[in-house]
C-alpha cells in the first residue's frame, strides 16, 4: 500500500457506503463495514479505439488469458502515449513560433527541446518493449518457443528450430510476415541500442531555425529523424506498422 498521501476538498460528495450486503435466505441484509474492493479503470482520454478494436478482433478468435494479451495491450498504449505527447509538444512550440518569433542572425539555431528528445527516446523504447512482450507472452505460449526478447533474426531462428513441431506452412507464413517488417523493426532497434549504450539519438533534430536573410517569411524545420524524415511522420508510420504487425503475426501464430 502507498504510505504518502495528500488531502483535497471534494466539490461533490457521494453516498457514504459503510455497509456490505449479506444474503440471508431469499433476501439481502445490510451488515456494518465495507468489503475490500478496488476498481481498476482507464481514463477515457487514455484509451485508443484502434487498440481496443485490435484486441477485440484477436480475442474473438479464441485467445486464452494466459497468452498475456493484457500486457501487450498495455505496451501499445504506452507507445501511443509518447507519440501523442510528442505531437502535443510540437504543436505547442509551433504556436509559440507563430505568436512571437525573432529569427537568428548569421547562424542556424538548433535548440534542444528535452520534451521532444525524451518523448522520442521513450517512444523507441516502448515500441521495442511492445515487441518483446509479444515474444515472451503470446509467441512463446502459442508456438512453444523460448524467446526472452524480440529480434527479427532471433525469432526466425527459433521458428526454424521448432519447424517440426509448429509445421512448415505456418513457419513459412510467419517468416514471411517478419521479412515484410524486418527493415523498420531493425532500424528502430538500432536507434534504441544507440540511445541505450551510447547517448542520445545522433542527428535527431528538434526545430532547426535558419538564419535571417531579409525574407518576408522565416524558415523553421520541423523536428526530424537522422535521415531527415519529419519525426511525427516517422512515429505515425511506425505506429501503423506496429498495429498491423501485431494483428497479422498473432492471427497467423494461433
Amino acid at each position: 500500500m502507498p504510505i504518502v498521501s495528500f488531502k483535497v476538498t471534494p466539490k461533490k460528495k457521494p453516498e457514504i457506503v459503510d455497509y456490505h450486503l449479506v444474503r440471508h435466505g431469499g433476501t439481502w441484509e445490510k451488515r456494518p463495514g465495507t468489503l475490500w474492493a478496488r476498481l481498476d479503470v482507464r481514463l477515457i482520454e487514455a484509451t485508443r479505439t484502434e487498440i481496443d478494436e485490435l484486441f477485440k478482433d484477436i480475442q474473438i478468435d479464441g485467445f486464452a488469458p494466459e497468452c498475456k494479451l493484457d500486457v501487450c495491450k498495455h505496451k501499445l498504449h504506452a507507445v501511443r502515449y509518447h507519440l501523442d505527447n510528442f505531437v502535443s509538444e510540437e504543436q505547442l512550440q509551433v504556436q509559440k513560433f507563430k505568436e512571437d518569433y525573432t529569427p537568428p542572425s548569421g547562424v542556424q539555431i538548433h535548440a534542444e527541446d528535452p520534451v521532444l528528445i525524451y518523448e522520442m527516446e521513450s517512444f523507441l523504447f516502448q515500441v521495442k518493449s511492445s515487441l518483446d512482450v509479444l515474444a515472451i507472452g503470446p509467441l512463446n505460449k502459442l508456438l512453444g518457443l523460448d524467446l526472452g526478447t524480440f529480434g527479427t533474426k532471433k525469432v526466425v531462428d527459433a521458428l526454424k528450430k521448432s519447424e517440426s513441431k509448429i509445421g512448415k506452412q505456418k513457419v513459412n507464413k510467419l517468416k514471411s510476415i517478419i521479412e515484410k517488417n524486418k527493415d523498420w523493426i531493425d532500424e528502430l532497434n538500432d536507434m534504441r541500442i544507440q540511445i541505450t549504450h551510447i547517448s542520445g539519438l545522433e542527428d535527431f533534430l528538434c526545430f532547426l531555425q535558419m538564419p535571417f536573410k531579409g525574407e518576408e517569411e522565416c524558415t523553421i524545420y520541423y523536428p526530424s529523424m537522422p535521415d531527415g524524415t519529419r519525426a511525427t511522420e516517422y512515429m505515425d508510420s511506425v505506429w501503423k506498422r506496429l498495429l498491423s504487425f501485431y494483428k497479422s503475426f498473432l492471427m497467423s501464430a494461433k
